[in-house]
């Protein structure tokens, strides 16, 4: 057993222990004021999945004659109550006091999972930032439950910090500890210490080009956004906003906008899952950054080709290098394609939640529009989910631009270990956006078999044509695209694709490759018809 975890298992053993319940110490003293909402939730889900949702669950722990079996992350997090709020329903309200009525007597004390720190650090936001949504016009009963409950998760937040508890990236706990400084000082959280803790979080997670250390588009967005918050809630208490922190907001916004397609939503590398349009929109807006997208972020690690209406989108960066990650993706050298407002070539993305193995095969190379050696993943993807000591480092990345042409060559060593091989894949974008040519190379000892990977958006539809020499893709009622490769065999099988929200079947091209000593070239090409 390691240090980390006879400390953690330490730290388990006061946190459930009568003694260390007792310094939490229960206050009645509401908030002193309620930060303004930036972030107006989605008022349709909040009429439809949010409160139907919320209404089953209490229905089922109201019923319950025995201790209320635990609910999901999803409701422990009380994300729900920004849509419930947006709802506009007279009954929204009750319906949520209830449910957190309910909550309240089942965690009254530390659990692992209830109270564990991002979770407990986004449900203290959102409790703060609705707090008249909760408590105007509630029993005195619920007040009753409901600061006192406030003041003991915001203490132990204080202090699982101080010991030391793990805490995930995005700036969740951080924006929760400015929270309870401001709004909750009878908490004992201090503000300076608060901002303190902040700006060691930015250090540590925010790289010199904007991007977050996850390299996970999704991440970018939730950790800008709660920046946003901090910053929001700092100047609406008149407390001052510190130019470290604007300047990290400036930093990371015009990253967040290089992650975009042309219809707006995210990218789909590292663990991105989907975001509304207007969500990120609304980000991008609030940020008040007037920079450009990003289109070379060498710290991040990915390239953004665009031309006319053509969009490339290119992870060119270290696969993981956070020890223990079990979020990275094994998708160096993979590459998303978008046609006006249309994805053409994708990743496949991830399920939401749940999914088990399905994740983990997501997590794969094979999921990635990428080339892949004798089905090896390019980082190594450990049985338990961690990323293993063979990791795909990008080698020699160049960016040329000659008459609004672009080209982006790169290279990485993900298989030189098990197969004495490198991989080098450039890619060209023409100044009117029309031709995309790639060339993937191998090169190394012996004879290996390949598979050169391009997955198809749902909604791009593929069929032979010139005697299975070339593919045609129709991308709506108007776009099409002929894929030919360089005398190579083209073959399209199945694929999955989770970046809508949920789980759909689609199409990938497959193009077998017969490494041989020393030197493999692949070329091929995606050609706007006309």
């Amino acid at each position: 057993m390691t240090l980390a975890n006879v400390l953690a298992h330490l730290r388990q053993r006061l946190f459930r222990s009568g003694v260390y319940d007792l310094t939490l110490r229960p206050n009645q003293t509401p908030p002193l004021l309620s930060p303004p909402v930036l972030f107006p939730g989605d008022g349709e889900k909040g009429r439809t999945s949010a409160l139907g949702d919320l209404v089953v669950i209490t229905q089922s722990l109201r019923e319950s004659h025995e201790k209320p079996k635990r609910v999901s992350s999803q409701f422990d997090r009380f994300r729900w109550l920004a849509d419930l709020e947006a709802s506009g329903l007279e009954t929204a309200a009750s319906v949520a006091r209830e449910f957190t009525g309910l909550w309240m007597k089942d965690q009254s004390r530390w659990s692992p999972d209830g109270w564990h720190l991002d979770v407990l650090s986004e449900r203290l936001s959102a409790w703060l930032s609705y707090d008249a949504f909760l408590r105007d016009g509630a029993e005195p009963q619920f007040n009753a439950l409901l600061l006192p409950s406030l003041h003991r998760q915001a203490r132990h937040l204080s202090l699982a910090v101080r010991l030391g508890e793990d805490i995930e990236g995005g700036f969740g706990v951080s924006k929760a500890l400015v929270y309870c400084a401001l709004l909750l000082p009878a908490s004992g959280a201090k503000v300076e210490v608060s901002l303190t803790h902040l700006e060691a979080r930015i250090e540590a997670e925010i790289l010199p080009d904007g991007g977050h250390r996850s390299r996970n588009p999704s991440m970018q967005l939730s950790a800008l956004r709660n920046l946003i918050d901090v910053r929001g809630l700092l100047s609406f208490a008149g407390a001052g906003v510190p130019v470290w922190l604007q300047i990290a907001i400036d930093r990371m916004a015009p990253l967040l906008r290089a992650f975009r397609h042309g219809d707006g939503g995210l990218c789909l590398f590292n663990g991105a899952v989907p975001a509304r349009e207007a969500e990120i929109t609304r980000v991008l807006e609030v940020a008040e950054a007037k920079g450009r997208a990003v289109a070379n972020a060498p710290h991040s690690g990915f390239q953004r080709l665009s031309a006319g209406k053509t969009l490339i989108i290119m992870d060119a960066g270290i696969a993981e290098t956070d020890e223990g990650s079990t979020s990275g993706h094994a998708g160096t050298l993979s590459f998303e394609m978008s046609s006006s407002k249309r994805r053409v070539i994708v990743n496949c993305g991830v399920p939401r939640a749940g999914g088990g193995s399905l994740i983990e095969i997501c997590r794969g190379s094979a999921a990635h529009s990428a080339l892949v050696v004798e089905n090896t993943n390019s980082t190594e993807i450990l049985d338990g989910g961690q990323m293993g000591p063979r990791r795909a480092q990008c080698q020699g990345t160049k960016r040329t631009e000659v008459d609004k042409n672009l080209l982006v060559e790169s290279g990485h060593d993900g298989y030189l270990r098990p197969f004495g091989l490198l991989h080098k894949r450039a890619l060209f974008l023409s100044a009117d956006g029309a031709d995309i040519r790639g060339e993937d190379i191998l090169s190394g000892p012996g004879r290996n078999q390949g598979v050169l990977r391009f997955h198809l958006h749902p909604d791009v539809q593929a069929s032979r044509i010139e005697g299975g020499r070339s593919l045609l893709l129709r991308v709506g009622k108007t776009q099409g695209w002929r894929f030919r490769t360089s005398g190579y065999r083209i073959e399209l099988e199945d694929s999955i694709y989770f970046g809508d929200g949920e789980r759909r079947q689609t199409a990938q091209i497959v193009v077998p490759v017969d490494h041989q000593e020393p030197e493999t070239v692949i070329k091929w090409s995606f050609q706007r018809e006309k």
